[in-house]
């Protein structure tokens, strides 16, 4: 590794498919006569307190008021209603917030602060508080900012019997408040939201819709006041209510892009914030996956404030006695440590972590060699043999961020991971930086579990075993401590909704983390050998940094051509957790940061070599002083993808994923086979044997959409039956080949 200090002093959003973690989906209204709507239920009848909240892109202000959502009655007497003040019926607030209390009888028109505009996303909040002397509180937010309250006695609400309608007006057969634009997220709470919430769940698509029962949210931040949301992703169900699924009228429907509502969407990875005497938890049964008895893999990134006199508790399982608890030592030590069986098996790190500083920090044990484990950043840190034996089991719950001692983190926890086996040093880094899921998982999926908090506190490979947040704990989408010697997200990465995310065995990697000061460049090197043939390239970069639009990118080859990958691209906000690829269909000049995605390069890597690639691969990054902040790169890696063999049919994408029969069958000793995708992604083609074990892998690589075909030369193979698998996404498709020599 090669480190040279130097010291120097518009949105547009794309419209290929599925580059971006989050595809968004959302309604969509023609302003005319269109809307969803949904029986009245309890759940959506307000009383002394609610909140709602939502997105709103608006096309135009002509006209009558703009309904968002309403549950007013035809005689105007009963019911709520969010709206969009229009030009004919308010010139001078035109584009400014409306709520509407029992029927009309109580209007609260803003007449402060910015208007919604045109042809452009806008997060809109409305709470109200009934206060008991008589001054209830009704507040609008814009984009997480307060604009205006109001101090009003109201009488007690009256609920309305007609359907909740979204879009559109509330008196039937009156379409002249119709809205023309798009919604999405729309939620209603029976609690009135602080404004440190609204400003920060307003980008974050929560998802508790596998709760049967949300008041065991109470006192939480999530308490059971979240009684109704919309995504509409696709359809207008609400995943929290019992029977508020809206069904749409008159040619409502759904449209859809990468990242909208743009400016928050695009930040592919989300994660929990412990503010101390908050924790998460689940209920433990007999076998469960944090039954963690001959063997564990326990692992987190962690990101600690500050150093603490008392230990910071990462995941800990026993309300008495315990089975084990995984934590940051107290100061001034600093250090991780896994304690197992009430404190009869205890090892710990002589090596402090940084505060503000996002670090991935796993435990395992081995019961039959008695042996505890710690690994730093995929790094084996300390180990140490004990006494043969198991952990103790018990039905105790399991907690992140507290012990049974009151032991709580200050600070951030991401991509919990409890495995019922121990992993190597390999393994843990393969996937240090993804989420492992039902996509990706290896092995049984019933051994571990996985915990991303995109939105949601479930495990992600069998959506069980759900956490349940406790006081303050919260999904946070950037740092609040972001700045000059702050960080923002955990450097995990996912390339798509759909495909098996990123690992980093793929790559030839440099996981050495290095700093990257204010008005400096920093180059790092690594040495490629045993690359053969004609290969093109992918190169992924983690960087942790508060102001990635004065950052520059550079990647040299061994023969000294370069390209920028990132060029002063973006905003202020944070991270570059990407994976460069000239395939990929957005670039990376015409999206947002944090970029935690696959996006194309600013500059092509066509340039580069394609042959004769072994050598240095010299990355530079500088930070052009533009801000007074800087940054980290948690590592980067180049990968080196075949690019012959596998031919683009044409321009035209099919209607759906297709894999045809190989031509001739049987055949000898070379067959021809064509598919499909209908939508970009990672493919792999893989050949078994009839008794299913893998004998070769043809292809492993991100594809556009459209129809391709390659040939399988079998020359080498014994006559027999072979089965090709194509995978794409979380599909796969498999044809049945006969090789006869």
């Amino acid at each position: 590794m090669n480190r040279i200090f130097l010291v120097i002093s518009v949105l547009v959003i794309s419209t290929g498919l599925y580059a971006q973690y989050y595809y968004n989906q959302f309604a969509s209204f023609d302003g005319v006569d269109d809307y969803f709507s949904t029986p009245a239920q309890n759940e959506v009848s307000l009383d002394t307190a609610f909140t709602i909240e939502g997105w709103v892109y608006l096309q135009d202000t002509v006209g009558a008021n703009k309904t968002v959502v309403s549950t007013i009655n035809s005689g105007l007497s009963s019911g709520y209603a969010v709206l969009i003040q229009g030009s004919s019926s308010s010139p001078t607030n035109a584009g400014k917030l409306q709520l509407n209390l029992n029927g009309g009888n109580n209007n609260f028109l803003q007449t402060a602060g910015t208007r919604f505009p045109l042809n452009a996303w806008t997060h809109f909040s409305i709470s109200f508080r009934n206060v008991s002397s008589g001054n209830d509180t009704i507040r609008f937010h814009i984009n997480g900012t307060l604009i205006q309250s109001f101090i009003s006695n109201i009488q007690p609400l009256i609920n309305s019997s007609d359907p909740l309608r979204v879009g559109n007006c509330y008196i039937p057969g009156n379409f002249t408040n119709g809205l023309r634009g798009r919604i999405d997220d729309l939620r209603v709470y029976k609690v009135p939201k602080l404004t440190n919430l609204i400003a920060n769940d307003r980008g974050i698509p929560l998802n508790f819709g596998l709760f049967t029962d949300l008041s065991a949210f109470a006192g939480s931040n999530y308490y059971k006041g979240f009684c109704a949301s919309w995504n509409f992703d696709g359809t207008g169900n609400d995943p929290l209510g019992t029977a508020n699924n809206l069904t749409a009228s008159n040619g409502a429907g759904f449209s859809g892009n990468f990242f909208n509502p743009e400016n928050y969407r695009n930040q592919s990875n989300f994660y929990i914030r412990y503010p101390g005497g908050s924790w998460m938890a689940a209920e433990d049964g007999s076998g469960s996956i944090f039954d963690v008895d001959t063997a564990c893999t326990i692992e987190a990134w962690v990101y600690i404030d500050a150093y603490r006199a008392q230990p910071q508790t990462i995941i800990s399982k026993g309300s008495s006695s315990y089975s084990y608890i995984f934590a940051i030592s107290s100061n001034p030590s600093n250090s991780p440590m896994l304690i197992l069986n009430s404190g009869a098996k205890i090892i710990q790190s002589s090596k402090s972590i940084l505060p503000r500083v996002w670090t991935h920090l796993a435990a395992t044990y081995r019961s039959a060699s008695g042996e505890l484990a710690l690994y730093v950043n995929g790094n084996l840190d300390t180990n140490r043999f004990l006494s043969a034996g198991n952990i103790s089991v018990s039905n105790d719950s399991v907690m992140i961020g507290r012990s049974l001692f009151g032991e709580y983190m200050y600070g951030c926890i991401d991509g919990v991971k409890i495995s019922k086996f121990a992993k190597t040093s390999v393994a843990i880094k393969s996937f240090m930086h993804t989420s492992v899921d039902n996509l990706n998982v290896t092995g049984s999926p019933q051994l571990q579990s996985s915990y991303n908090f995109e939105g949601n506190t479930f495990d992600n490979i069998n959506l069980n075993n759900p956490f349940i947040p406790k006081v303050n704990v919260y999904f946070e989408r950037l740092n609040n401590v972001s700045g000059a010697s702050g960080y923002s997200e955990a450097p995990m990465i996912r390339q798509s909704a759909n495909d098996p995310g990123f690992q980093a065995s793929s790559f030839y990697m440099n996981t050495g983390r290095f700093h990257i000061g204010n008005g400096t460049t920093i180059r790092d090197s690594i040495l490629i050998s045993g690359v053969s043939g004609t290969n093109r390239l992918a190169v992924v970069v983690l960087m942790n940094h508060s102001s990635v639009n004065d950052i520059t990118l550079n990647l040299r080859a061994p023969n000294g051509t370069s390209v920028n990958l990132h060029a002063g691209n973006g905003s202020t906000n944070n991270d570059i957790l990407t994976v460069y690829d000239d395939l990929a269909d957005s670039v990376v000049s015409n999206t947002l940061a944090p970029f935690s995605m696959r996006c194309r390069p600013v500059n092509s890597m066509g340039g580069l070599p394609q042959t004769g690639q072994n050598g240095y691969w010299r990355l530079s990054v500088t930070d052009a002083a533009g801000n007074v902040d800087s940054g980290r790169v948690q590592m980067w890696g180049i990968r080196f993808i075949s690019a012959v063999g596998i031919t683009n049919l044409n321009n035209n994408v099919p209607e759906e994923f297709y894999l045809k029969q190989n031509y001739p069958n049987p055949f000898n000793p070379v067959t021809t086979v064509e598919f499909g995708l209908e939508r970009a992604g990672s493919t792999k083609i893989e050949v078994y044997d009839a008794a299913g074990k893998l004998v070769e892998l043809i292809s492993d690589d991100f594809r556009q959409a459209g129809n391709y075909r390659f040939e399988w030369k079998a020359t080498d193979r014994a006559s027999g039956i072979y089965f090709l698998k194509l995978t794409s996404g979380n599909k796969f498709l498999t044809k049945k080949m006969l090789l006869i020599k």
